[in-house]
């Protein structure tokens, strides 16, 4: 019940409304006792980032996650950062302090965990990367620190994509990272790429939207994850799933739902915020809710 003790946390986005965080953080509240109400907090113009933000520290707000399109935008608002959040150049993670906000990441561990329950690694992969935003900037530290054996970064915008392969090879100088257009892809060699689609593209309500439209993409890869989670499916991670064609060798492995990442990352993310709430409270909090918990741990994945 809320009071006058309530902590208030939230979400930080543009749209909002597709977003299932209030409630996986609110139900993940109510099983380990906390006293916290998670509220989305839509800011339509970005022009209007920083008063939200100080207007925010002002009122009290314990913390935030942060997503599209603000990962990076919200940098210059902050009075600090974390050592992850300064690796990668992005948030999605923002704890109360006295001076102000301080940004963390946590999509490195969040990302590592979804790959994780698939039995799949970053170690000795040949990686294809679609993006060159926050998250792919995750996906692309995560690479470089995880043994990966190659990494190739597509993107519509080359620029950006050349200045996060530097970045990444500012990191991990022995790793051989490629950056090109988006339909650079046709000229790949070989056919065992694993894919991390790290764009907004498929996202609810433009599910029918895809980053890459040709089939023939398909027999470039082996695995396929996409960070979009509404729908469960995407055009990237679908095909994958059920298998059937060229490039589709591990299909059983192959499907990621984005909603397994989001709870992993809700896991991780607002603990600090919270002060109590541990890494793998998602799955304690979920078993914790009887049928119904479990219902709800199925729906993402980790049950």
């Amino acid at each position: 019940m809320i009071d006058a003790k309530t902590k208030v946390l939230g979400l930080l986005a543009h749209p909002i409304g597709h977003s299932l965080s209030p409630l996986i953080q609110n139900t993940l509240a109510t099983v380990c006792g906390e006293n916290v109400a998670y509220l989305p907090f839509e800011v339509k113009n970005p022009d209007e980032l920083g008063a939200a933000i100080r207007g925010a520290h002002a009122l009290g707000i314990a913390g935030f996650n942060v997503t599209v399109p603000y990962k990076e935008a919200v940098i210059p608002h902050l009075c600090g950062l974390s050592e992850e959040a300064r690796l990668i150049g992005a948030v999605n993670t923002l704890v109360r302090t006295e001076e102000g906000y301080v940004g963390h990441n946590t999509d490195i561990a969040g990302m590592a965990t979804m790959l994780a329950r698939k039995n799949l690694r970053t170690e000795g992969a040949h990686i294809l990367l679609l993006g060159a935003g926050g998250a792919a900037r995750s996906a692309a530290v995560l690479a470089a620190t995880g043994g990966a054996a190659e990494l190739v970064i597509l993107n519509r915008n080359t620029v950006r994509a050349e200045a996060l392969a530097k970045a990444v090879r500012d990191i991990n100088p022995s790793l051989t990272v490629r950056a090109a257009a988006l339909e650079h892809w046709r000229e790949l060699p070989g056919n065992d790429y694993l894919c991390i689609q790290c764009t907004s593209v498929g996202m609810w309500p433009n599910a029918e939207e895809s980053i890459v439209e040709d089939p023939r993409f398909f027999e470039k890869i082996s695995a396929a994850a996409d960070i979009v989670y509404t729908p469960e499916e995407t055009k990237i991670s679908a095909p994958c799933a059920r298998g059937g064609q060229a490039g589709r060798r591990r299909s059983r492995d192959a499907d990621f739902p984005g909603r397994a990442r989001l709870f992993a990352l809700d896991g991780q993310a607002v603990h600090g915020g919270t002060g109590g709430r541990a890494p793998d409270a998602c799955q304690r909090g979920a078993s914790g809710l009887g049928k119904s918990g479990k219902k709800l741990a199925k729906s993402f994945c980790l049950s």
